[in-house]
């Protein structure tokens, strides 16, 4: 079974922001910059190929050849024919790795409503002085009354 990542990416937009390299874009640079992030996000790289890069931007040759000068130290070469912000690249990769590591580590097939492990890892507390029922969302836990 794959993987799922989350629709969205995290962003501080407070470090964003204030980045030597955001604060110096023009409008038309953090437009391009944002949709090239998202890309990296869908795709886990960007293509290095600047034809391509300016159709993923919807910007024409010229304009992505301007653009370009801002943008290439944001996105640098991970490997031949590949580019990708190293932030989110790092987080890519952490969230790959706790992935896997959480698939390997669920006590059961059923995942917790809100995302979280059950925190008793589905096991009844001995210490319990009233009766229990059934957990319908996690049929191992039980509920107290």
């Amino acid at each position: 079974m794959a993987i799922q990542k989350p629709e969205w990416f995290k962003v501080d937009p407070a470090k964003f922001l204030s980045d030597a390299q955001v604060d110096v874009m023009s409008t038309l640079e953090l437009g391009a910059c944002l949709r090239l992030l998202c890309r990296q996000w869908l795709d886990g790289y960007i293509p290095d190929d600047l034809r391509l890069l300016a159709r993923l931007c919807r910007l024409d040759a010229t304009a992505m050849d301007e653009a370009w000068v801002t943008l290439e130290p944001f996105f640098p070469a991970i490997e031949p024919g590949k580019r990708a912000n190293r932030y989110m690249w790092i987080e890519h990769v952490r969230r790959e790795s706790f992935g896997m590591k959480r698939k390997d580590s669920m006590p059961h097939p059923l995942p917790h409503p809100m995302g979280y492990p059950c925190q008793t890892q589905c096991k009844s507390r001995p210490d319990q002085s009233r009766p229990e029922q059934k957990n319908p969302l996690c049929p191992n836990k039980a509920v107290r009354t």
